[in-house]
């Protein structure tokens, strides 16, 4: 059983953790490393911020090949 952690951010705070997932995600792609935890957990961000009244466009995503 996998433990699960609910946490409420408002759209600044939201703003700021998909900001730092994806230049953390920009850093491992220039290291040459596997993103790919990276890249769910940046799915499950805008999906959970996606069930919000007012969607922002800025999170928009597509998904490449990874490098290994």
């Amino acid at each position: 059983m996998k433990d699960k952690v609910k946490i409420e951010f408002d759209k600044y705070e939201l703003g700021i953790l998909v900001n730092s997932i994806m230049e953390f995600r920009n850093n491992k792609i220039k290291e040459k490393l596997c993103t790919e935890s990276l890249d769910d957990l940046y799915v499950k961000v805008v999906e959970s911020y996606d069930k919000l009244q007012n969607p922002c466009p800025l999170l928009s995503f597509t998904r490449k090949e990874n490098v290994r």
